[in-house]
């Protein structure tokens, strides 16, 4: 959208003002036990590029284009990592099924979820959860320590939103004519 040269794309684009990242594994992750259950299969090399030893020159060019494309100091990149760590899959021997039985393991950690942009390294930006990667964004009960989070960080988000798309609007509207 950064480099399109659509209106409409540049509108949409400058409409957004956040966002909320739940264990993104930025500087990627364990894949051990999933690299187990995907055998040779194609996805082997999508996993790949998860793998934290394997595939950071791709992760940090993404890296590096995200932020040229939302280089907005205005906007919010909120970024939560898990502070449990998560059964791994593993393949029962008797009915040959994968499930979530494995040795527990910290599968993003909070160095890999928390790689924001250059002004978003304080703690106003990286938010931990009492949970483990599969239940972060999970919230069947309005007390749980990630609901209260997120819900806190969207409040924030609402109230500051309209101000500052209101003024990317306004320089926009003075440098672009309109249909």
């Amino acid at each position: 959208m950064k480099e399109s040269s659509d209106t409409n794309d540049k509108y949409n684009l400058i409409s957004v003002y956040g966002a909320l990242f739940f264990g993104v594994p930025n500087g990627g992750m364990d894949t051990k036990a999933l690299a187990a259950m995907v055998g040779d299969k194609p996805q082997r090399y999508d996993l790949s590029l998860l793998d934290q030893e394997v595939g950071y020159r791709r992760r940090n060019r993404q890296h590096e284009e995200f932020c040229r494309a939302f280089d907005f100091e205005d906007s919010k990149i909120i970024q939560f990592f898990e502070m449990r760590k998560t059964s791994t899959v593993i393949e029962d021997p008797f009915t040959k099924k994968w499930t979530r039985a494995g040795p527990k393991e910290l599968l993003v950690t909070p160095a890999s979820a928390n790689l924001g942009r250059r002004w978003e390294t304080s703690e106003d930006y990286i938010v931990s959860i009492d949970a483990d990667h599969s239940d972060m964004v999970k919230f069947p009960q309005p007390d749980q320590d990630g609901y209260i989070k997120a819900r806190y960080e969207l409040r924030k988000f609402a109230e500051q939103a309209i101000v500052v798309i209101e003024r990317r609007h306004g320089s926009i509207n003075s440098t672009v004519s309109l249909p």
